[in-house]
């Protein structure tokens, strides 16, 4: 998929109760530029819509637009990308997890398996 997804692109709301986590992800250039494309659900199996704006990485539930993890990514000299934490959704009503590793381990999923593929 070469389209890179906006805010527009898909229903989505911020999150209501966000947690900030602490993690750490390094990355190189190319994946940054993968990073940065986000993902569009092209089917129902596609639960997530993940978009990037301005230095943040948005990632929503695909079939309610509730936005569940949020994260910047900095940059180091040299090219090169990192995250060191990330916002998590702790509202209830819209996210009923409220283990932090259980999201970091989601979170490192979501970004390795759905964007860097």
């Amino acid at each position: 998929m070469s389209e890179i997804a906006t805010k527009f692109d898909w229903e989505n709301y911020p999150m209501v109760n966000p947690k900030h986590i602490m993690i750490e992800m390094e990355f190189s250039e190319q994946q940054f530029l993968k990073l940065r494309k986000g993902f569009i659900p092209l089917q129902m199996e596609d639960k997530w819509f993940i978009y990037y704006d301005n230095e943040w990485l948005y990632f929503h539930r695909s079939w309610t637009g509730k936005g569940i993890y949020k994260t910047q990514i900095n940059q180091k000299p040299g090219n090169c990308y990192f995250i060191n934490s990330v916002w998590v959704e702790r509202d209830k009503d819209n996210y009923e997890n409220e283990d932090d590793n259980f999201d970091i381990d989601i979170f490192k999923f979501l970004v390795n398996k759905i964007l860097l593929r």
